[in-house]
């Protein structure tokens, strides 16, 4: 959490204000920006929170406590809720202070509700290897992961885009046509069944992983 608050949202803040003086409208270009600047802050501060568990060795300080792999999970995962939510709706109404046409109104609206249920199940995922296999364990192999991840624009450029596979309006018809407090529902229901899965896990493997 101080890995936000100290670092992430000043400049979060900054880069609005800076936005609203200068420009007075909306972009797609600072709709995108925003969009992943808070999925870094969301990812990002698991890997903080988890790097500071590891180097002040803080669940092998819990392990002998009366204190629940319910009650700590539970409390990890809800931070992430909070300020998901709380950078969701911050960017939503953010954008309601600029001029913009409608359809790029409803993009971004589309854009940044699927950044927050992006963040909160990858968050989630996060969790569960790091339980399952320790932080230092779960950076390796989170390294390989990302160097495939950084190939999928060339895959998307060469291979997907030249068959007319991926058809932009089709596209946004269908994420349109989602209703988004259905999906919201859906996803919390989810990020709650993640969670006792990282419960099970952390039961299993807390020994292991001190």
């Amino acid at each position: 959490m101080r890995y936000i608050l100290i670092y992430q949202l000043p400049l979060l803040i900054i880069m609005s204000i800076v936005w609203l003086v200068l420009k007075k409208e909306l972009d797609a270009s600072f709709v995108v920006v925003m969009g992943g600047f808070i999925f870094v802050m969301i990812v990002g501060a698991v890997f903080t929170n988890e790097a500071n568990e590891e180097k002040n060795k803080g669940y092998g300080f819990l392990y002998p406590l009366p204190i629940s792999s319910f009650d700590i999970v539970g409390a990890k995962f809800a931070l992430v809720l909070i300020v998901d939510v709380v950078l969701t709706i911050y960017t939503l109404a953010l954008f309601t202070l600029f001029k913009a046409p409608e359809i790029l109104f409803d993009l971004s609206r589309i854009y940044m509700m699927s950044i927050g249920i992006l963040g909160l199940i990858v968050a989630a995922i996060l969790y569960l290897g790091i339980f399952r296999f320790g932080f230092a364990m779960f950076m390796r192999v989170i390294t390989i992961f990302t160097m495939f991840l950084t190939a999928l624009p060339v895959v998307f450029k060469e291979f997907i885009q030249p068959r007319g596979l991926f058809d932009p309006m089709k596209s946004y018809e269908l994420i349109s046509s989602v209703n988004w407090y259905v999906a919201a529902i859906i996803t919390l229901f989810i990020y709650y069944l993640l969670m006792l899965l990282a419960v099970r896990i952390k039961d299993r493997y807390w020994i292991a992983n001190i």
